[in-house]
């Protein structure tokens, strides 16, 4: 699901008002809304048409990603096509290292090196953030540096509220911040009219 992707441009991510999309949880009874710089793209928002672009490799990357992965939700900044974010929110899913009883109600539980992957030669981890406390939602980020240096940066976070769980991927030819929107999403019943 990871893919590397080399870039020379230091465009920034324009931030001149948002726009929020929708998320739908699978396998979940909750959907989340969040908000992202109104530069940011929904593949699943774009005419047929557009989607068909084979000129430029950033695009085509994270449109093959959609296509290959109909559970995610991917984004591209339009300043920047190699700006991208990968989302994916299903039912609640808590970081332990220990098993907990299986009955009705229990919460299942995974590692977290079973989410973000391990440093590589590919990949070199700079920041790990550990558990962290947001509003009432629990989270973890962690940042790689691609390997060379040349191809950028990926941000990770799985972030747990008592309905849900989320992961992130941010792709980045520079370091951003957009913990502010990622951590900000909105967690809402699905409609009761939805399959």
């Amino acid at each position: 699901m990871v893919g590397l992707f080399g870039c020379t441009e230091k465009k920034g991510t324009v931030d001149n008002g948002l726009k929020k999309f929708r998320i739908e949880g699978i396998a979940s009874g909750y959907d989340i809304r969040l908000s992202l710089p109104n530069t940011f793209v929904s593949i699943r928002d774009m005419d047929e048409e557009e989607q068909l672009d084979t000129t430029n490799l950033e695009l085509n990357w994270i449109l093959d990603r959609q296509y290959e992965n109909p559970d995610l939700f991917c984004f591209f900044d339009s300043s920047d096509t190699k700006t991208n974010v990968l989302i994916k929110a299903g039912p609640r899913v808590d970081v332990s290292n220990k098993e907990r009883k299986v009955t009705y109600f229990t919460v299942p539980t995974v590692t977290l090196h079973k989410i973000f992957p391990s440093e590589s030669e590919n990949g070199k981890i700079i920041y790990d953030s550990g558990e962290k406390k947001y509003k009432e939602k629990t989270y973890y980020k962690r940042t790689y540096q691609i390997i060379p240096d040349s191809l950028g940066f990926q941000q990770y976070f799985y972030i747990t509220t008592k309905w849900q769980s989320t992961l992130v991927i941010l792709n980045s030819p520079r370091q951003i911040n957009l913990d502010k929107y990622i951590l900000d999403y909105e967690v809402h019943p699905k409609p009761k009219d939805a399959n």
